[in-house]
């Protein structure tokens, strides 16, 4: 677990990649903000910002193959995009093993669209998150959600996303 100072940005230049990370071609990793400092053992609930403003592709891409996991969970975490990012997608999973846990956290503001989930992928989005003003894009603004056994659990908010067809989300 990564415990980061509540109430600061973290700029990040380049896209990260996780496919089969861990030992053994698995693993999971929470990424948590709202700390006060890095050693805190209570939260303070503020939330951090994790700001793409570079290069090109979606900001993180999570994937898993040849029956490797790759669970990832954002904690009090608004993953975010700077107008220098352009038109990029912001997080893309993909693969059956692959799954990313919203908690208290949002995606916005990615011209190219929020999430995409394919291939067996799970997006699982707790009541206290959302994914907004993302897009516009050709198909799912927040989120877009294709191929067999992909799955998206939404008890969140998905918001004022734009895109031509499913501007908040599109299963297909």
């Amino acid at each position: 677990r990564f415990s980061l100072a509540g109430g600061s940005t973290y700029p990040v230049a380049n896209p990260i990649s996780m496919n089969n990370f861990g030992p053994g071609g698995g693993g999971s990793l929470t990424v948590s903000g709202g700390w006060s400092s890095c050693t805190d053992t209570v939260p303070s609930q503020a939330e951090i910002r994790l700001s793409f403003q570079g290069a090109a592709g979606p900001f993180l891409l999570i994937g898993s193959s040849g029956g490797g996991t790759s669970n990832v969970t954002f904690r009090s975490v608004a993953v975010t995009a700077t107008p220098a990012a352009g038109e990029r997608l912001g997080i893309r999973l993909s693969g059956s093993g692959t799954t990313l846990t919203l908690d208290r956290s949002e995606i916005h503001l990615f011209r190219d669209g929020g999430v995409e989930v394919s291939g067996g992928a799970d997006l699982l989005v707790d009541e206290d998150s959302s994914i907004h003003d993302n897009g516009p894009r050709p198909d799912g603004g927040g989120i877009h959600c294709t191929g067999a056994g992909s799955r998206v659990v939404l008890e969140g908010s998905v918001r004022s996303n734009q895109a031509t067809r499913g501007g908040g989300s599109l299963a297909a």
